[in-house]
């Protein structure tokens, strides 16, 4: 089987401008990364990376499926803040751009800039290390909540209702159907609201309050914090304008 020298890799993945950057402190980024990297219609490139020792650069063994030859070259990781990750290639100039997902070792990305006329991209199966506290923090931000989760007093600020900013409280049930009740003062006058919302079904980290008067809900998301609430009201027409947020108090 054909094998092409590096400078063939360079031409194949350096039309997307790689460049190779030295990195500046070694990552815990495992030994082996299996790639799959396109830039269609010239390549599509499946086969895996090899760390080397203990550095940042990784020997990388590719086969086209295009041309149905190997490819081979390095590649360095650059940077890893968070979720993102950056790696260079020899003799080019851009960069492959990484997110890492949940799971804290599946990687999706892009190669940035991709050459015009080129679909470009990659994914990657690795075993990365990430540090407990970002796989703590990204299941902390995912993963499904029930009203236990959200206390039973939020502090809110309504503005559903054109013409009225409200800011109050509302002290929440935990069961559906149950009744919210809310006490708001108006910002502008002074002006104090009382009375009920019904508490609906609460799916992943999305709870539902039905407003009896309008006949319609309020929809709110609970944010990554696990604390605050953002939303908007189905009669809503622009969510800038219009909508509420909450803050779990107690």
């Amino acid at each position: 089987m054909k094998r092409l020298a590096v400078w063939a890799f360079g031409w194949v993945i350096g039309m997307c401008g790689l460049a190779a950057q030295p990195a500046k402190k070694p990552m815990d980024l495992g030994r082996q990364w299996k790639v799959h990297q396109w830039i269609l219609p010239a390549a599509d490139l499946d086969g895996k990376w090899t760390r080397m020792g203990d550095s940042n650069t990784f020997d990388v063994d590719y086969i086209n499926r295009v041309t149905k030859q190997h490819v081979f070259s390095r590649v360095t990781v650059i940077s890893w803040t968070g979720n993102r990750i950056v790696l260079s290639i020899p003799d080019s100039t851009a960069k492959m751009v990484g997110t890492i997902g949940l799971d804290g070792r599946t990687i999706r990305g892009t190669v940035e800039p991709c050459p015009a006329g080129s679909h470009c991209g990659w994914t990657a199966q690795t075993d990365l290390q990430p540090p407990p506290t970002e796989v703590a923090r990204k299941y902390s931000a995912s993963r499904s909540l029930s009203m236990d989760d959200l206390g039973k007093v939020w502090k809110v600020h309504d503005f559903t209702n054109e013409g009225y900013d409200y800011y109050g409280t509302w002290t929440v049930p935990k069961a559906p159907g149950e009744p919210i009740e809310f006490e708001y003062k108006n910002k502008a006058d002074g002006a104090q609201a009382k009375g009920s919302f019904v508490l609906g079904t609460m799916s992943g980290r999305v709870v539902l309050i039905f407003h009896q008067g309008r006949r319609k809900y309020l929809r709110g998301t609970v944010q990554p914090d696990g604390k605050t609430i953002k939303g908007t009201a189905d009669w809503c027409r622009d969510p800038r304008q219009c909508g509420w947020e909450a803050t779990v108090a107690k």
